[in-house]
């Protein structure tokens, strides 16, 4: 697997609504995490690649725990 040198920027199929406009989320993939942003804007978050992994997989968690339980969400 390749490290990444270069950010790669995408546009994803999610769309998020933001002060009355549905915008697709625009991802920027770098070396240390990705840049997260709405098209047509400037304002970008920064959302490292550990803290998603650990946010992913506390969801997971849960997920199994409802399962498990028989809690349907």
């Amino acid at each position: 697997m390749k490290c990444i040198l270069r950010s790669v920027i995408r546009e994803t199929a999610t769309a998020v609504r933001d002060q009355g406009h549905t915008r697709p989320l625009v991802v920027e993939l770098q070396q240390h995490g990705m840049l997260l942003r709405l098209k047509g804007h400037r304002r970008r978050y920064l959302l490292p690649y550990a803290v998603a992994w650990d946010r992913a997989v506390k969801l997971a968690v849960d997920q199994e725990r409802r399962e498990r339980n028989g809690v349907s969400s």
